[in-house]
């Protein structure tokens, strides 16, 4: 698979709310890599999320 169609998925997990290490290991890639790819892909806001924060 080309690198475009790797960091276009890497996106897409992310925006589905994947972690990075899952990202990693999904798409067979270093975690430092899936990290690269989708830094810039804020987690969407779940109900757990919002509430460790409130926390």
């Amino acid at each position: 698979m080309a690198k475009a169609e790797l960091r276009a998925q890497a996106v897409a997990l992310r925006e589905a709310g994947c972690s990075v290490p899952d990202i990693a290991s999904r798409l067979g890639v270093a975690r430092s890599t899936a990290f690269t790819w989708v830094r810039h892909v804020p987690l969407p806001d779940t109900d757990e999320r919002v509430a460790r924060r409130s926390s």
